[in-house]
């Protein structure tokens, strides 16, 4: 009795063959050393900055984003 239900349980805990192919729906960023995506934001004193800004201003642009989940 023991025997059929560990199989069972071995085959429903295993990985599936096909872990390569890509997800649909799933949305992968630019990559490194590509352009990012166009984005607009509103600082903390309410001011909307996008990206193209700070690409006009010839300075390199850090983000930094933090979450306390």
């Amino acid at each position: 009795m023991a025997a059929p239900l560990l199989v069972v349980v071995l085959v429903a805990c295993a990985p599936t063959a096909d872990t390569d192919s890509p997800t649909a729906g799933v949305i992968t960023g630019p990559g490194v050393g590509n352009v990012a995506p166009e984005f607009t934001m509103t600082r903390p004193d309410g001011e909307q900055i996008s990206l193209s800004h700070l690409d006009a201003a010839d300075q390199p642009a850090h983000l930094f984003f933090f979450a306390s989940w």
